[in-house]
C-alpha cells in the first residue's frame, strides 16, 4: 500500500520584510530568470505547485516559465524536466503559487528551481520585486537574459514548492 501523504513546502519559505530583489531585464524584449537550489529529499517528491514571493509590483500580470535543472554542488546544471511549463496569472503582492498539478512531475535531491518571468508582449515594462531571504542555506542564482552566463546571488531567493511527501517524513529545519 502507499504510503499516506500531505502537501508541504519545501525550500525557502519566508522572506524578509525589508529587503527585496528588483527584477531587471537588459533589455525589454528579453527573460530574466531567477533560481533557487531546493532540496526534496532522497525519495521522490510530487510536485503541486511553485510559490514565489512577490513583495511589490505595478504590474497586473505575469507570464512565467518554470523549469527544473539539476545541481553540481557549485553551479546549476542542465535541464531535469525535458518540457516547458508556462502560467500566466493575475499578479498581487505575497505568495503567488504557480500550480503544477496535472504536469505529474516527481523529482528527488537537490534541484534548481528556476523561475523565468518573460517579456510582456504588449511592451508593458516588467517592475517586479521579489522577496528574498537574507544568510545562508542553498545558494541562489540571476541570469537577466535568456543567454548569459547564471550569477550566484549573495541571498536567497523566496522560492519553494508544494509537493507531496510522506505523512511521516521528518520535519524541515526552520529558516
Amino acid at each position: 500500500t502507499a504510503a499516506r501523504m500531505e502537501e508541504r513546502r519545501l525550500g525557502v519559505r519566508s522572506h524578509h520584510a525589508l529587503f527585496s530583489f528588483l527584477l531587471d531585464a537588459v533589455s525589454d524584449d528579453e527573460a530574466v530568470e531567477m533560481a533557487q537550489v531546493v532540496d526534496l529529499g532522497p525519495p521522490p517528491v510530487r510536485i503541486k505547485a511553485v510559490n514565489l514571493f512577490v513583495q511589490d509590483t505595478r504590474m497586473d500580470s505575469a507570464t512565467y516559465r518554470i523549469g527544473f535543472r539539476g545541481f553540481d554542488g557549485e553551479r546549476t546544471t542542465g535541464p531535469v524536466v525535458d518540457r516547458s511549463i508556462v502560467r500566466r496569472v493575475a499578479l498581487s503582492e505575497g505568495w503567488e503559487r504557480l500550480d503544477l498539478s496535472g504536469k505529474k512531475l516527481a523529482l528527488a535531491g537537490k534541484v534548481v528551481v528556476d523561475v523565468e518571468v518573460l517579456p510582456d508582449p504588449r511592451g508593458v515594462p516588467r517592475n517586479m520585486s521579489v522577496g528574498i531571504r537574507l544568510g545562508g542555506g542553498e545558494p541562489g542564482f540571476v541570469r537577466r537574459s535568456t543567454f548569459a552566463t547564471w550569477d550566484q546571488m549573495p541571498h536567497r531567493w523566496s522560492i519553494n514548492v508544494s509537493a507531496l511527501v510522506p505523512i511521516d517524513r521528518k520535519e524541515d529545519a526552520p529558516e
